[in-house]
Formats: C-alpha cells, sequence, structure tokens
C-alpha cells in the first residue's frame, strides 16, 4: 500500500499525501513537541536574563547607599572638625579679649552651633565606639546657648534612639546603654 500511494503522490505531483493518518499524526505531534521546546528554551532564557538585570539593579542600589553613607560620614566629620575649629578660634578671642578666666582644659567653648548633619540611615550598625561626629545635638545646643556648663549625665544619643549616651561634663564618651 506504501509503495502505491507514494507512486500516486509523485504523479499527482503532490496533491495526494503518500503518508496515512497515523504519520502524519505522528509527524504533527513531534512539530508540536518540537516547538514546545524551543517556546520553553527561549523563556527560559528570558528569565534569566530578567534575574540578571534585577540582580545588577541590586547592586547598584547598594553601591549607591554605600556611597551616599560614605558621603555622610566624610560631610560629619568634617562639620566636627570644623567646629573644633571654630571652638578653639573663639577661645583663643576670648583670651585676648581677657575676658574673664579660661574654662578647663578640654573644654570647648562655641558661640555658634554648628549646623547637625543629617542622622545615618538606619541599615547602620550601631557602634558602642562611636566618633565624635555623632554626638547628641540638644545637650550640645543648650551648652552653647548659655555657655553654661552641662552637667554629666545621661542624654539620647544621636545616632540610635534606643540608645543614650553619658556625657562627663567636659565631652561625650563612648558609653551607651538603651534607654530604659
Amino acid at each position: 500500500m506504501g509503495l502505491l500511494r507514494k507512486t500516486v503522490s509523485l504523479s499527482t505531483f503532490g496533491l495526494v499525501s503518500f503518508r496515512d493518518k497515523e504519520q502524519r499524526a505522528t509527524r504533527y505531534a513531534r512539530q508540536t513537541r518540537n516547538a514546545a521546546r524551543v517556546q520553553v528554551a527561549q523563556q527560559a532564557m528570558a528569565l534569566e536574563h530578567q534575574r540578571q538585570m534585577i540582580a545588577q539593579q541590586e547592586h547598584m542600589a547598594v553601591q549607591q547607599q554605600v556611597q551616599a553613607w560614605h558621603q555622610q560620614q566624610a560631610w560629619q566629620q568634617q562639620a566636627w572638625h570644623q567646629q573644633q575649629i571654630h571652638a578653639q578660634q573663639v577661645a583663643q578671642q576670648m583670651q585676648q579679649q581677657g575676658q574673664g578666666t579660661m574654662p578647663a582644659a578640654g573644654t570647648p567653648q562655641v558661640s555658634s552651633p554648628a549646623p547637625m548633619p543629617p542622622q545615618i540611615p538606619p541599615a547602620a550598625p550601631h557602634s558602642s565606639q562611636t566618633t565624635p561626629q555623632a554626638l547628641p545635638s540638644a545637650p550640645v545646643q543648650q551648652a552653647q546657648s548659655g555657655l553654661q556648663q552641662l552637667p554629666p549625665g545621661w542624654y539620647p544619643d544621636q545616632m540610635n534612639a534606643q540608645f543614650v549616651r553619658w556625657f562627663d561634663g567636659v565631652r561625650w564618651t563612648e558609653h551607651t546603654q538603651r534607654r530604659g
């Protein structure tokens, strides 16, 4: 039967198919299966590309956060340094003008408060060893406004609202504890 079908198919220039129904169904199933495999492979490639793009965007976002944090730290350190220089200049002017006695050594007296740097982002870990640029602002402003000496005590920590920091009457210490 196969040879007769092929002969008829050739003589009619392909108008009559030489394949029977089973062969056609098998061929169609194979084509459909291959097309589905190609589509799955394309979808997998697109999904992997999306994953790579998301990972790259997350990496860039983290890099920007770290860079912003470093810039903020540099700004805070510069502001603190300028405040210290200003305090020394005021102390020298007071000494030159002969305005009373000088305070105890190491006690900075500042006539105008330095601008407070922005808060450190909450993602930054809290450290009990904090640099001077993270000093609480309220007691500093009180001390600067009246040029009076602030009594030693625990005051709110500017770095983390859950902590308080010890002020020894002269300077801020590295000692912190949870608010009670």
